[in-house]
């Protein structure tokens, strides 16, 4: 299967799930507990049929195409949630998860040019969080104890990222309306914020 190029990174790429991941299932589908191919399979047969705003990916290993992981994407109108899930048989599931965080948010940043993009990440993923914040993605919101684990319990975080332009619009909407000046007015006036010469 062709990947675009903006998904594929030196460690990991994202891809399409196909028919036959449904045998994999328990590897791209966040769940407590794994489940099996028969209902693997229905889960991509009843998003196929359906006109839904949740999209799910395949996480890949770039060198070999192994199938490591899963991409669930909540697309809004302008507001994108993407959350990785890596398969919990993987000693390096953090790194992983890491290096497709760092495809996933430009992509959709830049790409398709959603306002703001948020994560799912547990506290215990010192990698991800990295990763996140490299990318200039801040913690919103910390659930205490959320997520448990072998021998307690450990923080959800959210974390979520502005789009440049919007943080462009926002400096502009935090200017006083008596001071902004509009295109058409600029255009007609001198370098030094004077007026221009009528004559030129």
């Amino acid at each position: 299967m062709t990947i675009a190029s903006y998904l594929t990174g030196p460690l990991v790429s994202i891809r399409a799930l196909e028919a036959d991941d449904a045998k994999h299932a328990g590897t791209w589908h966040p769940a407590v507990f794994g489940i099996n191919a028969h209902r693997g399979e229905a889960i991509l047969k009843e998003e196929q049929e359906s006109f839904s705003r949740e999209r799910r990916l395949g996480v890949v290993l770039t060198d070999s195409g192994e199938l490591v992981g899963g991409l669930l994407l909540h697309l809004r109108a302008l507001h994108a949630e993407a959350n990785l899930t890596i398969a919990p048989t993987r000693g390096d599931a953090d790194e992983l998860r890491a290096a497709a965080l760092q495809l996933v948010i430009p992509w959709l940043r830049d790409e398709a040019e959603y306002s703001t993009i948020s994560s799912e990440i547990a506290a215990d993923w010192p990698l991800t969080i990295a990763a996140a914040e490299a990318l200039g993605m801040l913690p919103t919101i910390r659930l205490r104890e959320w997520l448990a684990r072998p021998g307690g319990r450990t923080d959800l975080l959210v974390y979520q990222v502005l789009n440049p332009f919007w943080e462009k619009e926002a400096s502009l909407k935090a200017i006083p309306a008596s001071q902004r000046v509009s295109p058409a007015v600029a255009t007609k006036r001198g370098v030094d914020g004077g007026e221009a010469d009528a004559s030129a």
